[in-house]
């Protein structure tokens, strides 16, 4: 018995301490107001994105995630709870509060019967855009067009 000890001993000496587990690699981009066909490799040929098509190339593309708004609204102003969501406007700060699960087209604005519970979304919205250093407008574009539309091809 004592000869295989020995032996087992020995064995564990010589493979060594185990490595340590390496860390993933990755990068994660997060891309706000853009379009599924603003970048080239979902099809655009108006804007050209090269560095973004590579990324996507080379790397995994999430298809299927949830948008807080099916229009341009940045992410910065609207979050998601639960069943709750809350929508703040930056062209002029009021706010929408949907009840997801009693009203899924969001027809229904909650925001002034059900004060607290959109108090304390807007707080906590408020307090991860300051954790994370999001610009947020404090006054509209001038040079903003709502009726601007870009051309469906570039032009060569």
């Amino acid at each position: 018995m004592r000869p295989f000890v020995s032996s087992l001993f020995c064995l564990f000496l010589l493979a060594g301490p185990s490595p340590a587990a390496e860390k993933p690699n990755f990068v994660f981009v997060y891309m706000d107001d853009l379009g599924w066909a603003d970048v080239g490799f979902n099809g655009s040929r108006y804007y050209l994105t090269p560095n973004i098509d590579r990324l996507a190339r080379e790397g995994i593309i999430f298809t299927s995630a949830y948008s807080n708004a099916p229009n341009c609204a940045p992410s910065a102003g609207a979050i998601r709870r639960g069943q709750w969501k809350l929508i703040e406007y930056f062209e002029d700060g009021h706010l929408e509060l949907y009840n997801l699960a009693d009203d899924m087209g969001e027809k229904n604005n909650l925001a002034r019967s059900r004060v607290q519970i959109a108090d304390q979304l807007h707080a906590q919205l408020t307090q991860w855009r300051k954790s994370v250093n999001a610009p947020v407008p404090t006054k509209r574009n001038p040079q903003f067009d709502p009726t601007f539309k870009p051309r469906s091809r570039r032009p060569n």
